[in-house]
């Protein structure tokens, strides 16, 4: 099952819930609230998948359900813990969080509405969940970044250029990139490689951070997760 669909269930059950009244059956209009930051949300990717998957299973949006959708406009760190607080008010049936730092303000903000995690990074490391197994609490989903993801990561490398001994991590903002950093490390050892971190905290640092793995004769490089992350591809220079 891929990922789309496996979330698609998962909400299909909220709008598949009847309410009784009166001796009727009164199919109730599910409240989702949604939780983005990056691209507004007409564009983001995950509203669209999420509005396509619910058309193609036969749900009409303000009929059976309302999407509460809340962008925190680049500014996660700020926003999100309001902007969570906000979908608790409106009495939400279910919270979808796109990000991690949108899973965490949920997740703080409410322990009686579920939370659907589609996009989490060390979810079982940060105190989300009790286990990959077993969840627990109010929040299920998909764990998008763990450290067995990142391994394998290390092992593709490697597969992929047998040369490399020495590559450089971009550490980009973010505690939980601590996790991604400790990953790749740990990785690195158990394959006989060297590693530098190279702390980017805004766009305009990539350059400098790529100049200095040239200087220590990094051969590849690997970058955590971050809001601008995606940004260095059209600026990066090739390493010798």
């Amino acid at each position: 099952m891929d990922r789309r669909r496996f979330l698609l269930t998962s909400l299909a059950g909220v709008l598949a819930l009847p309410l009784t009244a009166g001796g009727q059956q009164v199919v109730k209009t599910a409240r989702i609230g949604v939780l983005v930051t990056g691209p507004r949300p007409e564009e983001h990717s995950c509203v669209l998948a999420l509005r396509r998957g619910f058309s193609e299973l036969g749900y009409v949006e303000g009929r059976t359900h309302l999407l509460e959708i809340r962008w925190a406009d680049g500014r996660p760190e700020e926003a999100f813990p309001r902007l969570a607080a906000e979908l608790v008010s409106a009495n939400v049936d279910l919270i979808v969080a796109v990000t991690a730092q949108g899973l965490v303000e949920a997740k703080q903000a409410t322990a009686g509405v579920p939370v659907v995690m589609a996009a989490s990074t060390h979810p079982l490391e940060r105190g989300l969940i009790a286990s990959y197994g077993r969840p627990g609490a109010n929040i299920t989903g998909l764990a998008t970044f763990t450290g067995e993801m990142f391994a394998k990561r290390m092992q593709l490398l490697v597969e992929a250029l047998p040369r490399v001994s020495r590559f450089a991590i971009l550490r980009l903002p973010g505690e939980q990139n601590d996790f991604v950093v400790r990953d790749l490390t740990r990785a690195a050892v158990g394959l006989g490689l060297k590693t530098d971190v190279f702390e980017v905290r805004e766009p305009g640092d990539f350059p400098t951070a790529f100049q200095s793995a040239v200087r220590r004769n990094a051969q590849a490089v690997m970058t955590a997760q971050g809001r601008f992350s995606f940004g260095m591809y059209g600026r990066r220079r090739s390493l010798p």
